[in-house]
């Protein structure tokens, strides 16, 4: 039998969920202290990416959000969340305005260079999405095409190398 949670969001083992939660309760835990003993836990988020992190109704909404709050619930802390644009996540860490860090967001060496991150939970693949009746069928169609990607993200990443890479 698969020993795996299967969702909308793929697969995660119940070892994957046991070290993020282990390891957000460790870095929750440290973030507790410095918040003059109030039990409040500074995450900062790019709402914009469904379905880990997303406004609804001008709250923050998905999965990583529940994630965030049911680890803040455990240790009997509450969550303020403050967004930012994707691309001031890492400065603010830098500058302690947030404690915490999250919407679907790869390490990368650069990253890991000053800021710690839980074992993945979730593995996904990049795709390119077009309209089945437009005249793009297949990347040779994106020459001269203008992709919108998130800014400082692994997507603008690929965005500029990967695939300018095959179109060349």
């Amino acid at each position: 039998m698969d020993n795996k949670i299967t969702n909308a969001l793929g697969a995660f083992s119940p070892k994957k969920i046991f070290i993020l939660v282990f390891i957000f309760l460790g870095g929750l835990w440290v973030a507790n202290s410095f918040r003059n003993n109030q039990n409040i836990i500074i995450v900062g988020v790019a709402a914009d990416y469904e379905p880990f992190a997303f406004l609804k109704d001008n709250k923050p909404k998905g999965f990583d959000i529940d994630l965030i709050q049911a680890v803040a619930d455990k240790l009997n802390a509450r969550v303020d969340f403050k967004l930012i644009a994707f691309e001031m996540m890492f400065p603010f860490l830098e500058r302690d305005e947030i404690d915490i860090a999250i919407g679907s967001i790869t390490p990368t060496p650069e990253r890991e260079a000053f800021a710690d991150f839980s074992a993945p939970y979730f593995t996904g693949k990049r795709s390119l999405l077009v309209n089945a009746d437009g005249p793009i069928e297949n990347l040779n169609g994106l020459k001269e095409k203008t992709l919108g990607v998130q800014k400082d993200s692994l997507h603008e990443e690929v965005a500029n190398s990967d695939w300018r890479r095959v179109l060349s």
